[in-house]
């Protein structure tokens, strides 16, 4: 609205300036009417940040006015651009701020989580958290993102609302995975070193039960019905059925060596399982394999484009990324990716598909409809996991009290949109576009005057 304002009113206080017969008028009403702009929008807004970049462009403007107002009144649509662009900067960091939809990313080489735009999947922040990150799950109804942290064998709680951590919650084992219940405050979380599943109170943040599966178990998934909990035991190359309500293990599955990740098909009648030799076709109705996918190499993950019927799997040994026909398990096409592929998460529309790649610390992010790399943003060291929130919860706000996110300034990110310029950007851009006009005009003023200073002497 603001840039609206300034692009449309010009003309109005051109034709006010020329009415009054000065160039310095005009400058004066303009600076005025800025000023009133501003803090106008000063008062309205919430954010410090915004506050001190609000103050520095009312200093700049004052200091711009007032050599305006002496020197320079023909350059004052030049100034008014210049103060323009910086407005345009801010009012884009501010829209942004309150943007909504983000995408989590837990680094598990720099016990970090990167935080990447919803719209424009560049990163945006980045936060220190526990050693080991190996899963990150999102709990819309607290507007909260938990990790798994397996070597600090503890979970971190991220408060979206303010992007900072609000609680360590310690777990006698090692947390590979997690899982929020859809209907109760429980927290389902695998611990690989006792060979359980732990259940997390959300209310007191304790561990209330835990239940015996098998050897090292490390992925976990729960039925589109919300009846069954499935968990990968990667020691013993089986999967555990477990009943949600009454927690009892139903069976266990044999799928084959090392079983990693799964997921249910949307009916809940298949489970999906990655394995050493490719992917296990489970029916759950009968409690058996029924298909082997073998057209990914040592995969690690998968997430299901339901929209589409397509499972998407990270093939983690030739760095490629496999889409296959949900429903009769045929390969639809195959991507070059990063290198050592990992997490796997769906956006909430279906419209993307986000791959941790582990090796060269970057995540792939994938158009569902092409089916082609949409970008490549740099993240922490090795990505193990990545979720992607709700777009309907709390807007994500920039932490501008944390540490600097160096990802911002590594060679190689993919584009960022204006809205992540950083504050010294713009007033180097407005030292650029304000001062050397100024400068110019303040020169060319200096020549006329000694010109006319040495007329004036020789007509003596």
């Amino acid at each position: 609205m603001l840039r609206a304002k300034i692009a449309s009113e010009p003309l109005n206080y051109e034709r006010q300036g020329s009415a009054l017969g000065s160039l310095q008028m005009q400058s004066r009403l303009m600076s005025a009417w800025l000023t009133a702009q501003l803090a106008q929008d000063v008062q309205s807004s919430r954010h410090p940040e915004t506050l001190i970049q609000h103050h520095l462009t009312l200093f700049i403007l004052r200091r711009m006015s007032v050599i305006t107002a002496k020197h320079l009144g023909r350059l004052c649509f030049s100034a008014v651009m210049s103060m323009g662009l910086i407005l345009s900067g801010i009012s884009a960091t501010n829209s942004h701020a309150d943007g909504r939809g983000a995408i989590y990313v837990t680094n598990a080489g720099d016990s970090s989580i990167t935080v990447l735009d919803g719209t424009n999947h560049g990163p945006i922040d980045r936060m220190r958290i526990g050693e080991g990150a190996q899963a990150v799950a999102f709990r819309p109804s607290a507007n909260q993102v938990w990790t798994a942290n397996g070597k600090s064998r503890n979970l971190s709680v991220i408060d979206i609302s303010t992007q900072t951590v609000i609680a360590t919650v310690p777990l006698a084992g090692r947390p590979e995975a997690l899982l929020f219940d859809p209907f109760l405050p429980l927290l389902y979380v695998i611990d690989s070193i006792n060979n359980d599943l732990a259940i997390v109170d959300l209310d007191t943040s304790t561990v209330v039960k835990r239940i015996s599966v098998g050897a090292h178990p490390i992925g976990l998934s729960i039925s589109p019905h919300h009846d069954v909990l499935a968990i990968t035991n990667h020691h013993d190359g089986t999967v555990s059925l477990i009943e949600r309500q009454s927690l009892h293990v139903i069976k266990q599955i044999p799928v084959g060596a090392n079983p990693v990740n799964l997921i249910f098909g949307e009916d809940g009648n298949s489970l999906f399982v990655t394995f050493h030799n490719g992917v296990a076709v489970i029916d759950t109705n009968h409690q058996q394999t029924k298909k082997v996918l073998t057209d990914c190499p040592q995969p690690h993950d998968l997430a299901l484009v339901a929209n589409l019927q397509h499972l998407y799997v990270s093939c983690h040994l030739t760095n490629q990324l496999a889409i296959y026909d949900a429903s009769t398990g045929t390969l639809v096409n195959r991507l070059t990716i990063g290198h050592r592929p990992t997490g796997i998460t769906v956006s909430e529309d279906d419209r993307w598909v986000f791959v941790a790649n582990s090796s060269d610390h970057t995540v792939s992010v994938v158009n569902t409809k092409t089916q082609q790399i949409k970008t490549t943003a740099i993240v922490g060291q090795h990505p193990m996991a990545v979720t992607a929130i709700n777009q309907s919860t709390e807007p994500v706000r920039f932490n501008h009290s944390s540490a600097p996110v160096p990802e911002l300034n590594r060679k190689g990110i993919a584009a960022l949109s204006s809205a992540h310029g950083r504050l010294g950007t713009k007033l180097g851009l407005a030292t650029i576009l304000v001062g050397i006009p100024s400068v110019l005009g303040l020169t060319a003023l200096r020549q006329r005057r000694k010109s006319r200073s040495c007329h004036a002497s020789n007509s003596r």
